[in-house]
């Protein structure tokens, strides 16, 4: 026997691997800056976010941070939270966004065909 499928279930992206290790790591009291910095390494996107932060007027550094374990420093555990939890919310809207894009280009596709190929009842 089939199953029926929901057609209407919404499911959410999940969130990435590397935000759910980070976080978990950042909420334990034995944080392990290594261990941190690794994870942090693995996700270039997060990696160049918390180097562009860390190095903007808004800290006012002598020197640029090219290393993550520095960038970390300069930021604290606080902001690199509030970093990861804004890329996270970032990711999840552009995949929506992305799938809704495909989504109403077939709606325009099938009021486009059903407009110029169905017959005229008029003529």
């Amino acid at each position: 026997m089939m199953q029926k499928k929901n057609l209407y279930k919404i499911e959410l992206p999940t969130v990435p691997q590397v935000a759910l290790k980070l976080h978990s790591m950042l909420n334990d009291t034995n944080i392990n800056l290594q261990k941190i910095e690794e994870i942090i390494l693995a996700d270039q996107s997060l990696t160049a976010k918390i180097l562009k932060i860390a190095n903007s007027a808004f800290y006012g550094l002598r020197k640029k941070v090219h290393l993550v374990s520095e960038a970390i420093n300069v930021l604290g555990f606080n902001t690199l939270r509030n970093i990861l939890l804004i890329a996270t919310i970032k990711s999840i809207r552009l995949d929506r966004e992305k799938n809704m894009g495909a989504w109403s280009r077939c709606i325009i596709g099938l009021w486009y065909s059903h407009r110029f190929c169905t017959p005229n009842k008029k003529r």
